[in-house]
């Protein structure tokens, strides 16, 4: 009954013509039409690969940034480029994480092609200054790019104790411009949501919240159990007309890496006004059904274009802003779209600015089936494409099927995976003249990667040769710990240049690392195994400390040793234990390493 009357203020057709467009890439096949009422359910697995980028929120990339996916880890390089190949994920909502201190967690959830690459480009928004709060007072802060938020007194604990906070908070808080250009890539997860009925729906927006709560001791903090914080979304001008009177609430839930309604805010001038009982990204939004929507971009040669922007931008409405997502190696985008609307189908090519100018390529209509638009063949009407080719082979010089490989040409990124016979190929627009890039091969299996220098010139073929995914391995110690009553988990990354190691061996080996380059929050990893020295195999983990939790001690576990080289070789491995201190509370730690034997 709550949905009705939230909802009466618009027409089926409209909710239809409104309901924003989720396209992420998805399953090459087009599925089924998700019927009303059907429960959403994310249990079925498929193994994919994930090729991305993350950057900042003027599209410069962010290097050292963790990136998560389940219980898979990377960090990302200077060019903000991370990887991962043939891992077992949830194929309907596959949930990326991207962390790094200073900055809002950052989240992309995808719907998965099985057993392709799956591309994205995912932006970072900086902390803003703190607005101090005290904990026990509460009171109004206002947050600097619009919005605000009202805290009751007596309002805040801190979740690892459920002990009531009273001191000083720091609130880092912003307002997600739902009419911005940026939107399409600072969207946490998609615009995909859960309803209060459990149905999945295709969101449209009207602003979104990021806040984070942090103690005086740099504890992230929580509202208590029976109170609620107000707060307020500023509506922008271009969606003013459109605006109803209520809206459902979402909070995005990491869980399932899925908005969830929660409750909803009520339109007061300019501005929605709603009551939330705990923090994290809310938005406000209306739902409605989605049908599935494929193509394939190819070139005129019949070479699928990699790396290409496609954007969607709804034509039966004049409200909504283009959604958009990113060919893969297979030149292929999929998604959804709300039913019964008239779209125009658009492109950026493959090596263009990320926000320069799309090209159209087509109108196109949803009904109530779905929608695949088959291979569409494009072309760059001013300057033909700069084709590059070549083969990856790891230090052995075998063929290397399935790896990454990214191309680098100024300041923008390309990436794609070798096929079978270790072959890849990029197609680049919006270079005028011969242009300097660089190759980078990357072997998943031993964490290493190689480069080579090209020159590309327009409307030309340059053939790379063999590009050897063989080179330097940096030292790092990523940890997950999930901590009770948190249900996700939360990573902490030590990694060269900004980490140091060291190891020794007396009898059993111990490793550990640090990192100071945040000098409010060092982080220190250290553990000890038994056994000899040896090249790989199991052994019992004997000690954990990681300066999270000063006193702490663990359950029996196993150390899965991957590699145990000569000295100057790397040790590493993984393993997963339960921590009991003075703050872990029964903390499952998942642990991998690659260190630099040092004895």
């Amino acid at each position: 009954m709550k949905k009705q009357l939230l909802r009466a203020g618009l027409a089926l057709s409209s909710i239809f013509i409104l309901a924003m467009l989720m396209l992420n890439s998805c399953k090459k096949d087009t599925g089924d039409y998700i019927e009303p009422g059907t429960q959403w359910s994310n249990t079925e697995t498929v193994t994919a690969s994930f090729l991305g980028q993350v950057v900042k929120e003027d599209g410069s990339p962010l290097d050292g940034a963790t990136v998560t996916i389940g219980t898979h880890m990377m960090t990302t390089d200077a060019d903000g480029f991370y990887y991962f190949t043939n891992i077992l994920t949830p194929q309907k909502a596959t949930l990326i994480e991207v962390e790094k201190a200073g900055y809002f967690k950052a989240y992309r959830t995808m719907s998965v092609m099985a057993n392709q690459d799956n591309q994205t480009r995912i932006m970072t928004m900086a902390l803003p200054a703190p607005v101090n709060l005290d904990g026990a007072q509460g009171g109004q802060i206002t947050i600097s790019n619009g919005g605000s938020i009202d805290f009751p007194q007596n309002a805040i604990i801190n979740p690892a104790t459920n002990a009531p906070y009273t001191g000083n908070v720091a609130v880092f808080a912003k307002w997600i411009d739902p009419s911005g250009s940026n939107l399409d890539l600072l969207i946490p997860g998609a615009l995909r949501g859960i309803s209060e009925d459990g149905v999945e729906e295709d969101l449209t927006t009207y602003g979104m919240q990021a806040v984070e709560l942090i103690g005086a001791a740099g504890e992230k903090l929580q509202l208590a159990p029976g109170k609620k914080a107000t707060i307020t979304f500023p509506l922008p001008a271009s969606l003013a007309g459109s605006a109803p009177v209520n809206v459902p609430l979402w909070h995005f839930d990491e869980a399932q890496g899925m908005w969830v309604e929660e409750g909803f805010a009520v339109r007061s001038g300019n501005d929605y006004v709603g009551a939330v009982s705990h923090f994290s990204f809310w938005n406000c939004d209306y739902g409605g059904p989605i049908v599935n929507f494929t193509c394939q971009l190819v070139d005129t040669a019949n070479n699928p274009i990699s790396g290409a922007i496609v954007k969607i931008v709804p034509t039966s409405s004049t409200t909504l802003t283009a959604r958009s997502a990113m060919t893969n190696s297979n030149g292929m985008v999929s998604g959804g779209l709300p039913v019964n609307a008239t779209f125009s189908l658009e492109y950026i090519p493959a090596g263009c600015p990320w926000n320069a100018a799309s090209t159209f390529l087509q109108s196109f209509s949803s009904t109530t089936t779905n929608v695949n638009l088959g291979t569409i063949t494009v072309s760059n009407a001013t300057t033909a494409p700069s084709i590059v080719t070549g083969t990856v082979q790891d230090c052995n010089s075998n063929i290397l099927a399935n790896a990454p490989v990214k191309l680098k040409v100024g300041s923008m990124i390309l990436s794609t995976l070798s096929d079978a016979s270790g072959a890849f190929s990029f197609s680049v627009s919006c270079i005028s003249s011969t242009t300097a890039a660089t190759l980078t091969a990357y072997d998943a299996t031993n964490s290493v990667n190689g480069s080579s220098n090209i020159n590309l010139n327009p409307g030309a073929t340059t053939n790379a040769g063999v590009v050897a995914a063989c080179g330097t391995q940096n030292d790092f110690i990523t940890i997950l710990v999930t901590n009770p009553p948190a249900t996700t988990p939360t990573t902490y990354s030590i990694v060269e240049p900004a980490g140091t190691f060291s190891q020794y061996y007396q009898l059993n080996t111990g490793i550990s690392g640090s990192d100071n380059s945040s000098p409010a929050n060092p982080l220190y990893i250290s553990f000890e195994f038994d056994g000899p020295q040896t090249a790989a195999g199991v052994h019992n983990l004997l000690n954990y400390y990681d300066s999270n939790d000063s006193i702490g001690t663990i359950t029996p576990a196993t150390v899965n040793l991957t590699n145990y080289g000569p000295v100057g070789g790397k040790i590493s491995g993984s393993f997963t234990t339960t921590v009991t201190g003075l703050i872990y509370n029964a903390a499952t730690v998942n642990c991998t390493f690659r260190v630099t034997r040092q004895m």
